[in-house]
């Protein structure tokens, strides 16, 4: 009755090991866009600021080309960048909050 009991709960505990792993708890995101259009939406989250980086290939994208709203997590990228950027993917690493500030509260 022991050895039934010990398996059951190393069963039990093995299952729940694997199930822990299966969240991804990192607040890190990397997205590869188009920038077809001037305003995209990056996240459903809240974005940190002072995390945004813009990379096209190896090279990083000045700010002056792109405008953020945080809270929104919108980017904006300048009219002359979209006509120079004809379908060259961009790689756009940022951080989240775990909110959305601009999310209703009700």
């Amino acid at each position: 009755m022991d050895k039934k009991v010990f398996k059951v709960i190393a069963a039990v505990c093995c299952c729940l090991s694997f199930s822990l792993y299966s969240q991804d708890l990192s607040n890190a995101r990397l997205r590869y866009i188009v920038p077809t259009r001037d305003t995209i939406r990056l996240d459903s989250l809240s974005v940190i600021p002072g995390s945004v980086e813009v990379r096209a290939g190896d090279s990083l994208l000045p700010a002056r080309y792109f405008t953020l709203d945080f809270s929104k997590s919108l980017i904006w990228f300048e009219p002359s960048l979209l006509k120079e950027l004809d379908s060259i993917s961009l790689q756009v690493f940022f951080r989240v909050y775990p909110i959305a500030f601009e999310a209703p509260l009700f």
